[in-house]
This record gives C-alpha cells, structure tokens and sequence, in this order.
C-alpha cells in the first residue's frame, strides 16, 4: 500500500530538499567524504531483487549470532531487507537457525510441523503487524530450506501453544483438559491486566500461577521436550511481572523484566538447542541495541555474554511512511533543521539501500545524533551514539506499511 497523496506528503518532501541544502551545517566535508567512502550500496532498487551482501560478509562469517534490529514493526520494506539479507546469511554464510521477537510457546508447534503447514500458518505464532505478505515469503523461504526458529518473547501471540499443551498433556497422562483451561484463563487474565486494579486482578493471577506451577511440576518429572517447559515458565514469568506492574505502575521495571527474559530465553535457545548453530535473531532496535544508558535491554544481556561474537544490525528509514502496532499509517518525521538528524546522513549517501559499519572510522557515528520514527526509551529519547549500540547500520530510502 503506498502512501496517500494528500497535503502531508509534499510537504515532506519539500522539507527533505530544504533539509539537503543546510545539511552541510551539521556535516564538515570530511565526514561526508568518510561517510561516503565506508558505505557500500546493498540494493538500487525496493524489491532487494539484485541485492548485494558481499561487503556484509567479511563482518558476519565468524560470528555465532547475527541481530537484526528494525526500528518499526511495520515497513514493508524493513521486511524485504530482512528476508534478503536473510537469504545471503543462510545461503553463503551457513547460519540455520532464526529466533522471532514472538511468543516462545507459540512457535514451538509451528516449528515442529513446518513443512505440513502453509506459509499464512506459520506467522500465526507472530503478532499482527507480522503477518503480512513478506513474513508469508520468509516462512516459504523457511520451509524450503528447513530452518529451524523459535520465539523469545515472554508475551502471548496465536493461540497454537494450545495444540502443544494438548499434545504433551495426552502424552504424558495428565489431565488435557485442565492444561487447555490454563491457557484460556492466561488469555483472560492477560486481557484484564490492561485496566486493572491490583487487589482485584491478584488473587486470580496468584491462583493462576499457582495451577501453571503444578503443572510445570507434573511435565518436569517426565520426559518432554525442555523447550515446552521453557514455554510453561514463560507464562510463569509473564504473570509474576505484569501483576507486579498493576501494583507499582514502574513502567522501567516492566520493560525491564519483559527485555531480561527475551535475553534469557535466547541464550537458553542458543545454547541448549542450538549450542553449533549459527543463530539470525529479528527483533526492534530497541531490543537489539548493544547499548542503553536508560535501562536493561535484551542487547546489553546478550552483549556481556557473547561480545565479540555477535554481530549487531540496526536499520533506518529516510523517508514515506510505516504502520504502527496497532495498524495505523503514520508518516516519517522531516528532518530536523536545527541539529545533525540522521536523515542528514542518509541523505549523503547513493542507492536504494546501504550498509555502513557503525565504527569504520566515520565520525559521525560517534557523537550524539536525532534518530526519530523509533523508540529508544521510556524518557522519549530522541538522540544516539550509533556506534555505541549497533556494529552496523543499514539505511532504507523509503518506507510504506506491510502489504496484507
């Protein structure tokens, strides 16, 4: 879907081209000719159809984790990019493995029974902004060549954690039934957390928690696949922080517990299921970033325990516009006009899509510049160090919301 040609539009555009003219406010000849000289063009065109990966290669052949950060869940051509630079990364340099910012118990059965379902099927563990036409040819893509993937993230997405609970419960002789009753009050109690008051919502969260142990207990002394009870404890832990968020209303605290277990389920995943794999990992640069002077983040988790052995991506947009998590179509920002944007550096550079490394010697990315059109921060932050959070930065001319 492309943008809308009304009043904004123009006037975006108009504010790019002013925004060129005094670019060389913020941007001393030197930089530019650095900029220029250590950026590498991946794509001339939207469709990534001649895309070229090969400047990436010599940065992510020896490293076990690849992280590729978005700075929206919404653009469709973020999602291109993915898939392509997806195809290079298993194809020519021997990565197997893709973990999803998505629910670890909703991507357990999809992954077990991938070749059986349709492309459409597999985005069902995903959240709705993800399941869209390019999620749909990652899938495909995933099927062919039978990568395995996996969620790390604590919250809810589908309802397919359902089919697994079933499965195991049957198997193991316990009563299904009551399994499947877990899943349906987590769904109601997840759905209550939104407006509720702490002494109301308590006692049946508690009581829910209480019933997830049994049967975290009950599986454990069987013999079950260790991924399904990472997945019982996620619920556990979900619970256990969002109830203690409609006590204290700390929202550092929430997102803070949410980013530490999506950093403790990816390296359980990396090193109990996948310990010789090279392991892609999609998720928002937020997430991603290797770096937060603000708050814990799953990046800095993983940072401190594999260093040098991740390589970390983070990718922008100049220009269109992109779809929020709720759906909503929302523009780019203009530039800013009073300080280093860093649009004003995309500007400067050639072709549809480029790749720069974050620390090649172009000083621009190490001092403070205005990122916007992406969260950073609770304190609604609006300025990066990049070359503190990411070991590479992609840059995306322009952007329109997911096609359906």
């Amino acid at each position: 879907m492309l943008p809308n040609p009304d009043l904004k539009y123009p006037l975006l555009t108009i504010a790019i081209l002013v925004s060129c003219s005094i670019s060389a406010q913020f941007l001393t000849g030197e930089e530019i000719e650095e900029l220029q000289s250590n950026s590498k063009v991946i794509s001339q065109s939207p469709d990534f159809s001649k895309a070229d990966w090969i400047s990436i290669s010599e940065y992510v052949k020896d490293k076990k984790i690849v992280s590729i950060g978005e700075f929206t869940h919404g653009a469709h051509e973020i999602f291109e990019m993915q898939n392509s630079l997806i195809e290079f990364l298993v194809t020519k340099e021997g990565f197997e493995v893709i973990l999803f910012e998505s629910g670890m118990g909703e991507l357990i059965d999809l992954n077990i029974r991938k070749t059986e379902l349709s492309p459409a099927e597999l985005t069902a563990g995903f959240f709705g902004g993800w399941r869209n036409q390019s999620r749909r040819e990652l899938m495909q893509f995933i099927r062919e060549y039978d990568i395995e993937f996996a969620g790390f993230d604590p919250q809810r997405f589908g309802i397919s954690f359902y089919q697994t609970l079933k499965q195991e419960t049957n198997r193991l002789g316990l009563d299904s039934a009551a399994s499947w009753g877990l899943e349906h009050r987590f769904s109601l109690v997840s759905r209550q957390f939104r407006n509720a008051v702490y002494d109301s919502i308590a006692p049946v969260t508690n009581a829910l928690i209480a019933d997830w142990q049994l049967l975290y207990s009950a599986m454990e002394d069987g013999n079950i696949h260790p991924i399904v009870l990472k997945g019982v404890q996620n619920r556990i832990s979900y619970l256990q922080y969002y109830l203690q968020f409609t006590k204290d209303k700390d929202w550092d605290t929430r997102f803070a517990a949410r980013d530490s277990i999506m950093a403790d389920n990816t390296i359980w995943l990396i090193e109990n299921l996948y310990p010789d794999r090279k392991v892609i990992v999609l998720t928002h640069n937020y997430h991603a970033s290797r770096y937060n002077d603000k708050i814990l983040t799953m990046g800095q988790v993983l940072n401190s325990r594999y260093g040098d052995e991740m390589f970390v991506l983070g990718s922008f947009a100049l220009d269109g516009e992109y779809a929020g998590n709720s759906g909503d179509s929302k523009p780019m920002d203009p530039p800013d006009t009073t300080q280093l944007d860093l649009k004003h550096v995309m500007m400067e550079l050639d072709g549809f899509c480029q790749f720069v490394r974050a620390d090649s010697g172009t000083s621009v990315f190490n001092r403070q510049i205005v990122v916007n059109d992406t969260f950073l921060d609770l304190n609604q932050s609006n300025k990066l160090v990049l070359s503190r959070h990411f070991d590479g930065l992609i840059f995306v001319k322009k952007v329109s919301p997911p096609k359906r």
